[in-house]
């Protein structure tokens, strides 16, 4: 798909897909937000480490949705101090 797009219900996913499919506008992947099933991750307490997920800007309805997208990556203040922790820790 070319585009995600996120729905508020379930209902008003529906209606865009069906909007969608009969202007013909291509493909597109409708999510509502009910659906995002968010993990809690455990990030290694380190200094110059932070999840993505909080470094990101969004409105608050849209946090479920960078917390799936982003929820398992963290930023780090070198490439060093990333590669380290992608060792030790498993994370993207």
């Amino acid at each position: 798909a070319l585009f995600n797009v996120l729905a508020t219900d379930d209902e008003v996913a529906e209606l865009a897909v069906k909007y969608i499919k009969s202007k013909r506008l291509g493909a597109v992947v409708v999510t509502p937000l009910s659906q995002l099933r968010v993990r809690n991750e455990n990030f290694p307490e380190m200094e110059g480490v932070r999840p993505l997920a909080e470094v990101v800007r969004c409105p608050d309805w849209a946090r479920p949705a960078v917390q799936q997208v982003f929820g398992k990556a963290v930023v780090c203040r070198s490439m060093e101090l990333c590669e380290l922790v992608a060792k030790r820790h498993g994370i993207d």
